[in-house]
């Protein structure tokens, strides 16, 4: 399992990133996803040793990682910062679907020699994605909103630290908020039977409901 990260990202906000397209990634991250791709498929040897590679989205669910929660916090409190208008195209991977696309290379005699994107269906916006969110928190919407300029200049400052060997996630973050990710796992469905069954509010609900069952919300 790697990254979409080693695809790059959509051209526009109705583009539909499929595995056929050329890897174009633009991090020093997604190269080295990329070349762990081509070195895993050069190992690959029919029914002697096969590989599969999955390139998830951001996945989310519980168990629940700090950072998510940080971001639910912020949402809950109405500190979250929205950069342009939120309408970036944005496809994310719930855990549960994560672990059936898993399950499905593992056993399934097509995915030998393969790359699948493993998405939850439909693509959402930013936008979208923090109202849902909000919803589950049993918060009003609220948002820091920030100009659009702020994600170039961040991935700029960001590739620069990054030449020098320094990563800062915050500032990665804000690089990439301004990219459309949205991506077509057409493929995982056609050849594996993927079948994403849960649905943005409802995974994001169950995230909520684990953080509040754990005492971090």
């Amino acid at each position: 399992m790697l990254s979409y990260a080693a695809g790059g990202r959509a051209s526009d906000p109705h583009h539909r990133m499929t595995e056929a397209e050329e890897p174009r990634p633009l991090s020093h991250y997604g190269r080295s996803k990329h070349l762990a791709e081509k070195g895993l498929l050069s190992l690959h040897r029919p029914g002697q040793f096969d590989v599969a590679i999955l390139r998830p989205s951001m996945f989310y669910g519980p168990p629940v990682p700090d950072r998510h929660i940080d971001v639910y916090r912020r949402v809950q409190t109405g500190r979250m910062p929205l950069i342009g208008c939120g309408d970036y195209a944005r496809s994310i991977t719930y855990i549960d679907n994560l672990v059936q696309a898993t399950r499905l290379a593992l056993t399934h005699h097509a995915a030998a020699g393969e790359i699948f994107y493993v998405v939850d269906e439909p693509v959402y916006t930013t936008r979208q994605i923090v109202e849902a969110m909000a919803h589950a928190l049993g918060v009003a919407p609220q948002f820091q909103r920030l100009p659009s300029l702020i994600g170039p200049l961040a991935h700029t400052a960001d590739s620069m630290l990054a030449a020098l060997g320094i990563y800062w996630q915050t500032l990665h973050l804000v690089g990439e908020s301004t990219w459309d990710v949205g991506i077509d796992c057409g493929k995982a469905r056609r050849l594996l039977g993927y079948h994403p069954v849960m649905e943005l509010h409802a995974g994001i609900q169950h995230a909520v409901e684990w953080c509040r069952s754990q005492g971090k919300l």
